[in-house]
């Protein structure tokens, strides 16, 4: 069943108008990347979930409480959110200033992100009592690499921040 925010449907639309994929096709053209037709579908509760995310984001509040439950950990220090080095804000223009806070803050959810993964990650490659548990490691593994990539992301929040 569709879910609707703010008159946007969220996840498949059961309604009575379709295309055939011949003729999505012919309006459409062709799918950019033919092989995400074969990928796994995801549950549709945690798809319409994410999908409301990226349309309308997540609430102040529920982030700032997922960040606290989710610090770096105590053996990676590498993630502890960077400080604004004062002397450099104190001179930069506000705009300068404004996207190194939105980096900042950025990165301060990827950092959440990873140390979520990392607790999930280490209780799976411990315990080992799942049966899937390899390929388990594996996606989550490939997924905390690709946000761990984006971390680092702007030359600029490493002059301007210090630890």
């Amino acid at each position: 069943m569709a879910k609707t925010v703010n008159n946007t449907v969220l996840g498949p639309n059961k309604g009575s108008f379709s295309l055939s994929k011949k003729e999505a096709t012919q309006v459409f053209g062709n799918l950019l990347h033919e092989e995400r037709g074969t990928v796994l579908n995801m549950l549709p509760e945690l798809a319409i979930r994410w999908e409301e995310i990226l349309l309308k984001g997540i609430p102040l509040d529920t982030i700032n409480e997922m960040l606290a439950k989710y610090p770096s950990p105590k053996n990676f220090p590498r993630f502890d959110p960077s400080k604004f080095n004062l002397v450099l804000k104190a001179i930069m223009p506000e705009q300068v200033y404004e996207r190194v806070d939105r980096i900042s803050r950025r990165k301060l959810k990827i950092s959440a992100a990873l140390s979520a993964i990392g607790k999930t990650f280490s209780t799976i490659a411990m315990n080992k009592n799942i049966p899937e548990w390899i390929s388990l490691v594996e996606n989550i593994s490939d997924a905390s690499r690709i946000l761990a990539d984006l971390y680092d992301e702007s030359v600029i929040t490493r002059v301007t921040m210090t630890k």
